[in-house]
């Protein structure tokens, strides 16, 4: 039978007001309560007398009616479907939605498999090759009648359809619904949103089945995040995280609507009959005492079994007689449970409160008279206020009002800190014989309330064992573990500067990252130490350094380290991480030497301080590896990267995280020196180690899927490193945005790869979105500039058209001479590519004498894979200019290096090259 909806006056004013469009944005309301609370009847109600009778559009979506609606996918099909029926389009939503089900379904979509609703889009779909120009593209979508706007805004994935992935188009779904649906808004379409002055309404029922699987929820959760000119309605049990976990995200952007907590007169009796309350007196008694509120019922219905069983008579009103008139129902109704209960078992319930989870010898351990804890304890679990722990065995959670209650009770009792102690002694030595890591979280829990500066100190030590081990579950389980109520403000800014290096080193996202940036501007603004200042400017230039912003981090790590040479004098390790710190944001800036000259300082230091094997040496070891490979070094840099990994490898072991970095690094020298099936194995060997640490969607994973990418295609392999490519592209955005240097680097890398496979105009497309964010972020004179630069020169040259090829490789050249001098390999490939140019536009003589510069410039630094191919051009533009002699040598030297340097491939290529076969 169907409850009775509740005149839920004030609940219905807020979904009335809210429905009303004025142009401003909408706030989500999220109505919270538990099951039978009218919270889907408060849905029906609302559709029933405001949507329905003016034909506003609305979509409602009931996770607890249809489980299967839980995929993104299937909730926003069915919005779809219902919005559609109303007169709303979703054009954009349709065509991706139609490629979604071809990926999904592993078919073609045609007129007789697709869905009916997708039937418009169907035909443009097919009319879109797998490799089609962009001018096949727009003609397609012309027929969605997209907006110029709306075109604009979708403009990154539209025009590349066919390449998406199956994941890629998944994660697309919500912002093609959400561009649709907001684009009817703003245009007031279908006409009846201009009658009615209303919005479209999205009402998500049952919400809570959402918490199940995270992917679900984080896609509804952007599908709500980019509409906020609609009413959108959220009907959870659970109260939504989302204001906790994404604060600044969510800010203003949540209006949480108060509790429906209350149930009414049948769904009272309903509850309590379960409970073995079958006087319908009593049941009429208890819930015009509680009002319905479902907590204070169960608590009635523990009294009344407790009175059963201690008497052997069925409860009656009488029993509750008086508590309607108490200050605090929940406080009542627990002192009278605990009068129901024995001496022992009361007692027993007021140790029950110390703990956050209790199990038998957790109880023992409080207990004067331990060996009654057995009986006791079954007792307990029978009770509603008890439930079991849901990860740690045979151990129970007590409901935390009943928690609350008891332990405010405790608090003046002079043996609180004692009691607190003893269990703090207890989990650590279960800590110690098992390993169990909640015995840890425990014995530190328990410690703050007996010795908080103690228990401070012991937080730190493992805190930062398990951040340095990259283990972040654990390191935020522990951060979790600390009762913030007993810090004072210096703990206090410890445990904040703990919480602000875990989200940095997690870099889970972009929100992550802002709550650390947040945070240590607090503890900046707020402290006068000068040790902790630079402490706090240190760590604040690192994370400014992993959000892209170098010239903050350089300003920050100048401040630390100024602050530490004051503080430490000149030889501290500290003032080695500091040099190491700014060497690092003068490195990403392309300041090569000065970054070369803190990094020297910092590696003395620590030689100093520690010897040779340290791994602090390592670190500075590893650092001139990255510098000296920059600087074109690559036979020094080799010999730093393998001495990093020596090192780590003898201290931490072969297959320790720190041994991945110099890995990587080490293949990225011989990825520089074309040696590309050594740095494939390298960083394939650095990606196995470092998943293993970092799981699969961290920001330093993103970086070795790039790395492979570009391998894979220069060893042709251009599948793979297009799927390597964009799963560090994906990874990026979702940590740092569209607006970061790894984002610029993976859009790159995808250019180079339509590049190599012929697809010039897309490869260009990449190259100067790449450039684009690179300009922005270091300026117009970056070495990742001039990159971007030399590789659009090679498109523009590779279409014919050879002046503007000419001028993207001098700008390249002018910018690398500016950073490295002209002693640097990677002028070698700039000369070589100026001189094609210059010998196409006939500018022969300059042409020769830049081809020569290259040549000399691939011999200096032993790049001999490059130097037979720029010989035997040179000989073709000597035969070509009659000087036949001289090309013969040419072409004879090119052999002997392919030769010397077991190149038979080569070889073969190059002489088809010259008979034309090629």
């Amino acid at each position: 039978m169907e409850r009775p909806f509740v005149d839920r006056t004030d609940e219905r004013s807020h979904l009335r007001r809210a429905l009303k469009y004025d142009g401003s944005e909408n706030p989500v309301l999220v109505f919270t309560g538990i099951g039978g609370m009218g919270k889907t009847a408060l849905r029906i109600d609302f559709e029933n007398q405001a949507l329905k009778p003016d034909n506003v559009p609305f979509a409602a979506v009931d996770y607890d009616t249809d489980p299967n609606l839980k995929p993104i996918e299937s909730t926003l099909r069915a919005m779809r479907r219902q919005l559609g029926r109303q007169g709303v389009r979703t054009p954009v939503f349709d065509f991706l939605y139609a490629r979604y089900f071809e990926l999904s379904m592993g078919v073609k979509i045609s007129a007789q498999n697709c869905p009916h609703e997708l039937e418009s889009v169907v035909n443009i779909l097919e009319g879109i090759p797998a490799v089609g120009s962009v001018a096949q593209v727009i003609h397609g979508l012309s027929q969605l009648g997209l907006s110029i706007k709306e075109r604009l805004r979708h403009k990154e994935w539209l025009y590349r359809l066919r390449e998406l992935e199956p994941r890629e188009v998944l994660n697309l779904l919500p912002e093609a619904m959400a561009g649709d649906l907001e684009e009817a808004v703003s245009t007031r379409t279908p006409k009846v949103l201009k009658s009615s002055g209303s919005r479209i309404v999205l009402l998500l029922d049952a919400y809570e089945r959402l918490a199940e699987a995270q992917l679900d929820d984080a896609l509804h959760r952007k599908l709500l995040s980019l509409t906020p000119h609609l009413l959108r309605v959220v009907l959870t049990r659970d109260p939504l995280p989302w204001d906790l976990k994404f604060p600044s995200e969510w800010s203003g952007r949540i209006i949480h609507v108060p509790s429906l907590e209350d149930l009414c007169s049948e769904d009272t009796k309903t509850l309590l009959r379960e409970k073995s309350v079958d006087d319908p007196d009593l049941q009429e008694h208890l819930y015009r005492l509680t009002g319905g509120y479902p907590f204070h019922l169960e608590l009635c219905s523990d009294i009344c079994r407790e009175i059963a069983e201690a008497t052997g008579r069925k409860p009656k009103t009488e029993d509750f007689q008086g508590t309607a008139q108490a200050r605090d129902l929940t406080e009542e109704l627990v002192d009278r449970l605990l009068r129901q209960l024995n001496d022992d078992e009361r007692d027993l319930m007021g140790l029950a409160c110390y703990p956050r989870w209790i199990s038998e010898e957790v109880l023992e351990e409080l207990s004067s008279v331990p060996e009654s804890v057995s009986r006791i304890y079954r007792k307990f679990m029978q009770l509603s206020m008890f439930s079991p722990h849901p990860e740690i065995a045979d151990a129970a959670v007590l409901r935390q009002e009943v928690r609350d209650c008891l332990l405010s009770k405790q608090l003046s009792k002079r043996w609180f800190r004692k009691r607190h102690g003893k269990l703090s002694e207890f989990h650590a030595e279960c800590w110690e014989e098992t390993g169990a890591f909640h015995h840890l979280q425990e014995a530190l829990y328990h410690g703050f309330y007996e010795d908080s500066e103690r228990a401070v100190e012991v937080f730190e030590k493992h805190f930062w064992q398990l951040l340095e081990k990259c283990q972040f579950a654990e390191a935020g389980s522990l951060l979790e573990s600390v009762p913030h109520e007993t810090l004072d403000e210096k703990a206090k800014r410890k445990v904040d500067y703990a919480r602000a290096r875990l989200l940095t080193g997690q870099a889970g996202s972009q929100q992550s990252l802002l709550t650390a940036n947040g945070i240590y501007e607090s503890l900046i603004a707020g402290e006068n130490d000068e040790e902790s200042l630079g402490l706090y400017l240190f760590s604040f230039g690192e994370l400014q350094c992993c959000q892209g912003d170098y010239a903050k981090a350089l300003e920050y790590g100048l401040k630390a380290l100024e602050i530490r040479r004051k503080v430490f004098g000149e030889e501290h390790p500290d003032v080695a991480a500091s040099h190491h710190n700014v060497g690092d944001a003068l490195y990403e800036q392309g300041e090569y030497s000065e970054a070369l000259e803190h990094y020297e300082k910092a590696l003395a230091i620590r030689r100093g301080a520690y010897g040779e094997e340290h791994p602090d040496v390592a670190d500075s070891l590893n650092d001139m590896c990255i510098i000296n490979r920059e600087l074109g070094r690559y036979s020094e840099a080799l010999a730093y990267g393998r001495k990093s990994l020596d090192i780590r490898r003898k201290i931490f072991g072969e297959e320790a995280p720190a041994a991945a970095i110099p890995l990587v690094n080490i293949g990225s020298v011989h990825y520089y020196r074309s040696e590309y099936g050594e740095a494939l194995d390298y960083y394939q060997r650095g990606l196995a180690i470092m998943s293993r640490v970092y799981g699969e969607e961290h920001p330093k994973i993103a970086i070795l899927h790039n790395n492979i990418g570009s391998v894979c295609q220069c060893l042709g392999d251009y599948e793979k490193a297009l799927e390597h490519a964009r799963k560090s592209l994906s990874m990026d955005l979702n940590v740092y945005g569209e607006e970061h240097p790894n984002v610029a680097d993976s859009y790159h890398n995808i250019g180079t790869i339509c590049y190599r496979k012929g697809e010039y105009e897309k490869a260009l497309d990449y190259y100067q979105k790449s450039l684009a964010i690179r300009v922005r972020i270091s300026g117009p004179e970056h070495p990742r500039v001039s990159i971007s630069y030399h590789n659009i020169g090679i498109i523009h040259k590779e279409q014919g058209e050879y002046a503007t090829a000419l001028e993207y490789f001098r700008k390249s050249l002018d910018i690398c001479l500016k950073f490295y001098g002209d002693e640097h390999p990677g002028l070698a490939g700039s000369y070589y590519e100026i001189a094609c140019c210059l010998y196409a536009l006939n500018e022969v003589d300059q042409a020769f004498e830049s081809i020569r510069k290259s040549i000399e410039r691939y011999l200096e630094f032993d790049l001999w894979k490059s130097v037979p191919e720029a010989l035997y051009m040179l000989a073709q533009w000597l035969d070509e200019q009659g000087k036949s002699t001289e090309a013969q040598e040419a072409r004879r030297e090119a052999l002997k290096i392919c030769d010397e340097h077991d190149m038979p491939d080569l070889i073969a290529e190059l002489e088809e090259k010259r008979s034309g076969r090629y």
